[in-house]
């Protein structure tokens, strides 16, 4: 007799621990949404470190036009932009004095990287393209910018 209470008393028990537990899961719905929201969590992620890198890259391809320059303190650029990663390739226009102390107005620039090594190149100015000359990559990438 004792044994058999202790048996109804486990039932009881189980079957109420499944009925407090009962409706606690989630559904279907519920867990799709928690999957399609941890994959753009992940995706915005992504892009941030994305973006982080490629203002990276522009601010050290504006290092180097700077470090170019006459007189780099005075240098303002605009239309910088990241046109590729790989292989990277850097564009926009920098206005600096000139020896006569006057801006000579804006002038195009491209930065890219030409070897796996890091080893960045930089062409300033402008020109007609000459794809044939190794010598003019810079000009002919330069008009790829415009």
């Amino acid at each position: 007799m004792r044994n058999m209470k202790r048996f109804w008393l486990l039932i009881f028990v189980a079957a109420l621990g499944q009925l407090t537990f009962y409706g606690c899961g989630k559904s279907e719905e519920q867990l799709v949404a928690e999957r399609e929201a941890a994959k753009a969590k992940a995706e915005g992620e992504r892009k941030a470190q994305e973006q982080k890198a490629a203002a990276e890259q522009i601010e050290a391809a504006i290092r180097m036009v700077r470090e170019s320059l006459k007189d780099p303190v005075s240098a303002n650029f605009k239309n910088v932009r990241l046109l590729r990663d790989k292989p990277l390739l850097i564009c926009g226009e920098v206005n600096s004095r000139n020896a006569d102390g006057g801006y000579g107005g804006f002038t195009p620039f491209v930065v890219f990287k030409i070897k796996e090594d890091g080893v960045r190149e930089m062409y300033l100015g402008k020109g007609e393209p000459d794809p044939s000359a190794p010598a003019n990559a810079g000009i002919f990438l330069l008009k790829r910018c415009q």
